[in-house]
């Protein structure tokens, strides 16, 4: 049996149960939202990667590659943006306006 197409959806789960947890333990701490929406835009992109490789025609292929590019578009945005906490240092404008620009 192959597993390999197996591998997105279960990493769309454990990406998912892994943000849930991380925000649960404080949900007010900036760190742990940013790290859910980066948590949330994995998830998008790996069940995006799931269903753009299971389907039967083109403008399902369409809208599956579309749905994935809205996960990955935010990505580097979030992870600047995790850098910036994590390493305590002054969040940049840049931050803010890379958001706004996509």
């Amino acid at each position: 049996m192959n597993s390999a197409p197996l591998i997105p959806p279960i990493a769309a789960i454990v990406n998912l149960t892994l943000a849930l947890f991380v925000f649960s333990r404080d949900v007010r701490a900036t760190l742990n939202r940013v790290y859910l929406l980066l948590g949330l835009e994995v998830t998008i992109w790996n069940i995006g990667t799931f269903f753009m490789f299971h389907v039967r025609s083109e403008a399902d292929a369409i809208f599956w590659a579309r749905f994935l590019q809205f996960g990955v578009i935010f990505l580097p945005a979030t992870f600047l943006h995790i850098a910036s906490l994590v390493t305590k240092s002054q969040m940049p404008r840049a931050i803010l306006f890379s958001y706004l620009l996509q």
